[in-house]
């Protein structure tokens, strides 16, 4: 049992970025047909953030910092809970503290591996992959900071269904630079938030993405390198 065990702590540590890549895209598939549901419990959140705590767990052996934030998950999962059970007014206040809960942490993550990755002495497809979330969670970040400008200015964008989903469509959409023009900021800090996520996705793929992915393949060609000397 102690073998099993051990074997898969070092296999989730090898591949935390692939599994919590291959987790994030699943919900994003899947996320939709559970808000069909129509369902009040926020159960994508509550999986992703799990998933996201893995990672984590994977990279950090401080476990008082682990449960640190285990409990700083759980606080926003409250109150985002709970905004569906109380007056209009307080709502949107608790919903708000809940998403801002939520930034913080993804920030806090999104900075631990993103100092992993940055100090690693060999840059594995996993870690490329791990550069890949960071522009994934990046995205989530930002839709979560549309949603809080939302609830407390509700003409801050021009959009026809304000829910998470849509914020989430807009922040991506943003920071690939898609810009289909469906959904459109209104008020000054929307449209400067708005800038400054399309000029962070555009810098995050030219510079923190392409030197992945170059360190990687020039890794690959002198370990085949050194594999032909050797034979």
């Amino acid at each position: 049992m102690k073998y099993f065990k051990k074997y898969s702590t070092d296999e989730l540590a090898e591949r935390k970025y692939n599994h919590l890549l291959v987790g994030m895209v699943v919900l994003f598939i899947v996320g939709p047909l559970y808000l069909r549901t129509g369902l009040k419990f926020p159960l994508v959140m509550f999986i992703f953030f799990t998933i996201l705590q893995l990672a984590l767990k994977a990279t950090i052996d401080n476990k008082r910092q682990l449960l640190l934030y285990r409990l700083i998950t759980l606080a926003a999962l409250v109150f985002v809970f709970s905004s569906q059970h109380v007056s209009a007014s307080l709502s949107d206040v608790l919903y708000a503290i809940g998403r801002s809960i939520y930034i913080i942490f993804l920030v806090i993550a999104i900075r631990l591996f993103m100092g992993r990755i940055i100090v690693a002495e060999r840059i594995t497809a996993d870690k490329v992959k791990g550069g890949i979330c960071l522009y994934f969670l990046a995205g989530v970040v930002w839709g979560f900071l549309y949603e809080v400008v939302y609830r407390f200015d509700p003409a801050a964008f021009q959009i026809e269904t304000a829910q998470s989903l849509s914020f989430l469509y807009y922040s991506y959409s943003t920071l690939t630079s898609l810009g289909i023009g469906d959904i459109t900021p209104s008020n000054d800090f929307a449209i400067s938030l708005t800038c400054l996520e399309t000029i962070a996705g555009q810098m995050f793929l030219a510079v923190f993405i392409a030197r992945l992915v170059g360190l990687h393949i020039v890794q690959k060609r002198r370990q085949t390198g050194t594999e032909k000397d050797n034979e």
